[in-house]
């Protein structure tokens, strides 16, 4: 063995140090010091939208936990409690009828839960709830989400380490529940299904436009709508994060935007698939509210800002632009239906496919990794242009 491997440990720390410490860390467990280290990487790493969900989620399952067991909530939670949960707030076919209808469910259905009315009113009256009634099977799976990332940060955390299947959400029968709820959730009749956000393709945005005047905030919502839409469908967090400094001129009388973070690149790695094109009338509208910022002195930070008292002031949240979205299609008449903020980024991809954009030009703009994901917008717009669908069709 080398002399320096062969060293003793007095020898190295003498050697290291002048001075040494009146403490040295303990090897096998992590110190106070660092924990906190590593909870604030956990946090500045994680999205705004994921913790806000996630604490909101936590705080509904201590209340509802405190009121159907008159305890508070302690980790690691139960299988039992986490399986009631799920069959307190998703709705389920009876084996047998029941005698008294459920006060929220209409005569004519059959499906309940099991969460009692009384709770309920109080999970509501107390916030924790938005309204009376089961979740969606969406819903349900985010609140559990938010129960796993908890256990798993309590796994990672706790010396010496917990084994795996103290997450209940790894239990084999909360698995093999979820699991049958799903399949039995796809074979509901559409009355059970909530009715989906359409595609903004171009009729819906030209009608959302529409309503987008030359007042102050017009010109706001329509830059930020054909920037959400013509970039590529950017998401709502990726319109609230566009500056000053990450949108810049192209040579073209365009802009360019230089997304950066991203969903799908949650590390920030450059590329050159981070430019996103602003061009054609995205570029005008954009350039007509960047002259209304230089004329309120605002020349750097966030570009979409919020409008109070016709000054434009801080920036915009990324609720705020599904606020926008949802306004301005309620002033179209007639409706085109129930749009949202992610509309921006289906309609783009949709009206790619309805105009035989390739696919990997558009997947370019958007970002999406999965094709999977992408082609099931991309052919529900193509469809229509289908010449196996005109077989019947006269030739030309």
């Amino acid at each position: 063995m080398s002399t320096e491997l062969s060293l003793s440990s007095a020898q190295v720390v003498e050697e290291l140090y002048a001075d040494p410490p009146a403490a040295y860390l303990n090897p096998d467990v992590l110190s106070e010091e660092a924990k906190r280290a590593a909870a604030a990487f956990e946090v500045e790493g994680t999205s705004p939208n994921t913790r806000r969900t996630y604490r909101t989620a936590l705080l509904y399952w201590g209340a509802w936990y405190a009121l159907r067991y008159g305890k508070v909530l302690t980790a690691p939670v139960p299988v039992p409690v986490v399986i009631q949960f799920v069959l307190d707030h998703l709705e389920h076919n009876p084996l047998e009828e029941p005698v008294e209808p459920s006060p929220f469910i209409s005569s004519r259905r059959t499906t309940q839960h099991l969460l009692p009315h009384p709770i309920d009113r109080v999970l509501v009256a107390r916030a924790y709830k938005a309204k009376l009634g089961p979740w969606s099977l969406a819903t349900v799976k985010t609140r559990l989400a938010a129960l796993s990332k908890a256990h798993e940060v309590l796994l990672a955390a706790h010396l010496p380490p917990l084994p795996a299947h103290t997450n209940p959400l790894r239990d084999p029968g909360v698995r093999q529940l979820l699991s049958t709820v799903q399949r039995a959730y796809a074979r509901r009749p559409p009355e059970h299904e909530r009715r989906p956000p359409i595609a903004a393709t171009r009729p819906v945005m030209e009608a959302l436009l529409a309503t987008c005047q030359g007042d102050l905030a017009g010109i706001r919502d329509r830059a930020l709508l054909l920037f959400g839409f013509a970039s590529g469908g950017r998401r709502r967090s990726e319109i609230v994060a566009a500056t000053f400094e990450n949108v810049r001129r192209d040579h073209q009388g365009g802009f360019i935007y230089d997304l950066g973070r991203s969903k799908t690149n949650q590390a920030g790695t450059r590329s050159p698939e981070n430019a996103k094109p602003i061009v054609g009338e995205a570029a005008v509208a954009l350039e007509a509210w960047l002259n209304e910022l230089f004329k309120a002195k605002i020349t750097e930070g966030a570009i979409f800002r919020r409008i109070h008292q016709s000054k434009i002031t801080e920036p915009l949240r990324d609720q705020a632009v599904w606020s926008i979205v949802r306004s301005r299609a309620k002033l179209v008449d007639p409706p085109v239906g129930k749009v949202t903020a992610h509309s921006l980024r289906s309609g783009f991809v949709t009206e790619s496919g309805r105009q035989n954009i390739p696919i990997g030009e558009a997947m370019a703009l958007t970002g999406h990794r999965s094709v999977q994901t992408f082609i099931g917008y991309y052919r529900r717009g193509e469809a229509g242009n289908s010449a196996a669908a005109r077989l019947m069709e006269p030739k030309k």
